[in-house]
């Protein structure tokens, strides 16, 4: 146990974590909680990898300045070293209760998945996830972004080959077609994912961390970040690792 402001912190959390253990246990839940002292990022990754995770789910609440802060430290941090896949959580103010009252912005996770792809190995990761999440989909929008700046030939043959690698990707999922749409624009990446993400009402944005080449890429501190800052809406990003299963 740490000592001075730390240590009260800590306890008050050790405490706060026991009250709920029991809740968790109810519904079938085996719990463990630590409340370790340190750089939160790095502490969250060492206790994941200790107790062998396989996702980590982190709150996210607030808007705007409040929220880029946020995501400027703990999440940021975690988002960019982490190896596991992350589930940012959407958590929202209920104003007809309490101000401490908060809600899930979308309790049915897996609804209508939005997966963002530029094809590439990481991107590649994603797409595997949401197509083992299928089978409890109702949707799955596959939306690839063509970066623009390209001279407008270009841009016209690259959105030409992108429609027909996400078709083929349809096709390599024929079992699940009927779920699956397929969406493809130029312009700013997180910009475009979000507007879809809103329009196809998606319950769950799966993004790789990193992307590559002339379409538009997922780069941490890029497009992934932009999104996790601004979407209203969950967002899954997935490392590019071997072997994790979700």
């Amino acid at each position: 146990m740490g000592k001075g402001f730390s240590g009260e912190l800590q306890k008050k959390h050790l405490e706060e974590m026991e009250n709920k253990k029991k809740d968790l246990e109810d519904v079938g839940f085996t719990v463990k909680y630590e409340a370790p002292i340190g750089f939160p990022p790095a502490e969250i990754i060492k206790t994941a990898h200790k107790h062998e995770s396989q996702l980590i789910v982190i709150g996210s609440r607030g808007k705007n300045i409040a929220r880029e802060i946020f995501l400027g430290s703990t999440v940021s941090g975690l988002i960019r070293i982490t190896t596991l896949p992350t589930l940012l959580e959407r958590i929202e103010l209920v104003q007809h209760l309490d101000p401490s009252s908060c809600s899930l912005v979308c309790k049915r996770k897996f609804k209508s998945l939005l997966v963002p792809t530029d094809f590439s190995s990481r991107a590649r990761e994603a797409e595997n996830v949401a197509i083992q999440l299928a089978p409890y989909a109702e949707k799955l929008v596959f939306v690839s972004v063509i970066d623009e700046g390209d001279e407008q030939e270009e841009i016209s043959k690259l959105e030409t080959e992108t429609r027909e690698k996400l078709k083929e990707l349809k096709q390599q999922n024929n079992d699940i077609s009927e779920k699956i749409k397929i969406s493809v624009a130029t312009g700013i990446p997180s910009q475009f994912i979000n507007q879809v993400a809103k329009e196809e009402e998606s319950t769950l944005i799966i993004m790789g961390t990193r992307g590559k080449g002339r379409l538009a890429g997922l780069k941490l501190g890029s497009t992934a970040e932009n999104v996790s800052r601004y979407s209203k809406r969950p967002v899954l990003l997935v490392p590019e690792q071997q072997n994790h299963n979700l």
